[in-house]
């Protein structure tokens, strides 16, 4: 009879070996990705961009809910939300299993105007985008502290040059209730006279990510 000492060795180098030798592997969605682009689905706004590198496979589910598993992605931004929200509040939950390059953010744009403003309520991140400029303030909301940066860039719109707000938070968190209200108060408080969203989404996105996946549920 084998000692049960000595099978607990063999069944631990077993394992081993095999642990050794098995490729890691993404769990990647069964059938195919939502396509690119935004709309509206079971009374939510969803938006999907991707730069086309990588595999990125987005899907919406009942209700509020969508899922999102990438893989060597330069670029994503994955969600799904309210269009012209107002300044509501906006309650969600889910898991979310970033890679070294991405975040978890209420994103959207701001109505047609000179300067269109693109801002980001990131929740919990990996890596702070590069182009966030000086620290300009913080707000203290929705059970935390954010820290508020801002940001010019160029896009291929008419309108030109454009500002981005980040509202960045200190206690990192995957779930929760977020005041819009209070984040545009703060952001104006700074003198940058932001008009009501357009649309504003839980969303997922990606820089240069290696791997990651999410799921997440909008109230």
């Amino acid at each position: 009879m084998i000692a049960l000492k000595s099978l607990l060795v063999a069944l631990s180098t077993i394992s081993g070996a095999l642990a050794a030798t098995a490729e890691p592997e993404l769990a990647v969605r069964q059938g195919p990705s939502t396509p690119t682009g935004s709309g509206n689905h079971e009374g939510f706004y969803y938006y999907f961009w991707n730069d086309g590198s990588g595999s990125v496979n987005y899907a919406n589910e009942d209700g509020g809910q969508y899922s999102v598993q990438w893989k060597d992605s330069n670029s994503f931004t994955a969600g799904k939300g309210y269009e012209n929200p107002g300044l509501r509040n906006i309650t969600y939950s889910g898991s979310y299993t970033p890679g070294p390059r991405d975040h978890l953010t209420i994103y959207g744009h701001t109505q047609i105007r000179n300067p269109i403003v693109e801002f980001y309520i990131i929740e919990d991140y990996k890596y702070l985008l590069g182009n966030v400029g000086p620290k300009q303030g913080s707000v203290t909301t929705d059970g935390g502290t954010y820290d508020i940066y801002t940001s010019s860039y160029q896009s291929g719109i008419p309108e030109g040059a454009n500002l981005q707000v980040y509202s960045v938070r200190r206690e990192k968190r995957v779930g929760g209730t977020v005041n819009l209200a209070n984040h545009w108060d703060a952001w104006n408080s700074l003198g940058l006279r932001i008009e009501y969203p357009r649309y504003a989404i839980v969303a997922v996105e990606g820089w240069s990510s290696s791997a990651g996946s999410a799921t997440i549920k909008v109230e």
